[in-house]
């Protein structure tokens, strides 16, 4: 399944620099993937151009919060507001999983 969203990002590398590159993507989830391959993965073009979007081991992206975020009195819009940013990424990466299975 990883080379098959990997496949996907150098398929649509233009629909996925939309959604990761977006600033507040960016500003709300600075890095992709929690660990990450040394080189460009076997089987994809060393001379891809944006070799670190193939090269996490898994897609998954995080956020912090402070501390007191739940007793702010508006936590539950900023909570919908980062998964609004995150939905985009979230159905790139499940159209994939979908065609995959």
């Amino acid at each position: 399944m990883l080379r098959a969203v990997r496949q996907s990002v150098v398929d649509e590398i233009e629909e996925f620099r939309g959604i990761v590159e977006a600033p507040e993507f960016r500003r709300l989830f600075p890095t992709l993937g929690m660990d990450r391959v040394k080189t460009v993965p076997k089987g994809f073009p060393r001379e891809f151009p944006f070799p670190d979007y193939i090269r996490p081991k898994d897609y998954s992206v995080a956020t912090q919060i402070p501390d007191d975020f739940l007793r702010q009195p508006d936590w539950l819009q900023q909570t919908l507001h980062v998964f609004e940013v995150m939905k985009p990424f979230l159905d790139f990466i499940n159209y994939t999983i979908d065609d995959y299975e």
